[in-house]
């Protein structure tokens, strides 16, 4: 049996719909669709994330409003810790990266994990953002690129 899910990355709710918001301005919310959803996702309808930046600050926010909409986290400060659960646990829905980490950057990390795991939804944030990462993260499997510091904490949703 298949079943689907979809996730909002960074969304205001509007009108029924989502959008981005990206320097000030509102564009319409990119949505991603898991074809192969596993048992244990069928049945648990919490979202399950990993979360990963070496900045405890910005990991406890980021972990808090996740947690707060209702999606089972699971936070590293340590990159290399994170990889094996992103790369062999089915059950995680979506990784939220710091691009710059220690040891190792955010962009190996989305590699590594998407190389193993392709359908898994994968969303960048930095606060040195270039275009080129930029680039270079939605090319190598980012679902999302987002930049700190964040607007408003209330933008980093996931339904």
């Amino acid at each position: 049996m298949r079943s689907e899910r979809s996730i909002g990355v960074g969304a205001d709710r509007q009108a029924g719909g989502s959008v981005a918001r990206r320097g000030g301005a509102a564009t319409p919310m990119r949505t991603a669709t898991f074809a192969h959803v596993s048992e244990a996702q069928r049945t648990d309808p919490k979202t399950r994330v990993v979360v990963v930046d070496d900045d405890p600050a910005v990991l406890t926010a980021v972990c808090r409003v996740l947690e707060r909409d209702g999606c089972d986290v699971q936070r590293f400060d340590n990159p290399q810790k994170a990889l094996p659960l992103l790369m062999q646990d089915d059950t995680i829905d979506v990784a939220v990266l710091d691009v710059m980490l220690p040891h190792v950057s955010g962009l190996d990390v989305l590699r590594q994990a998407k190389m193993e795991r392709p359908h898994l939804a994968v969303v960048m944030m930095t606060a040195s953002s270039s275009i080129e990462t930029a680039v270079e993260a939605v090319k190598s499997g980012a679902f999302d690129y987002l930049t700190k510091p964040f607007e408003s904490l209330d933008k980093i949703i996931l339904t």
